[in-house]
């Protein structure tokens, strides 16, 4: 049993854009995955993925390689 909330899953697309649509509104900021995914209520490793796939692509930036803090490019 978890304390988790349950959460509906999202398709692979909408997942990408959740995160960028967060991660959006605090463009100024680095964020780790875990804190993207505690205000998501999303996994930080499903978070991870996401962001490790989106920075060569170019929407976000890698900014810590040690503490994989992104930051969005803008």
């Amino acid at each position: 049993m978890t304390n988790r909330k349950s959460t509906a899953r999202l398709k692979a697309g909408h997942r990408h854009a959740v995160v960028l649509e967060q991660h959006a509104r605090h463009a100024h900021l680095d964020v780790c995955p875990p804190e993207l995914g505690k205000v998501r209520d999303r996994s930080h490793g499903s978070i991870r993925r996401i962001l490790e796939r989106l920075a060569p692509a170019g929407p976000v930036t890698r900014t810590q390689q040690q503490s994989a803090r992104f930051r969005i490019t803008t």
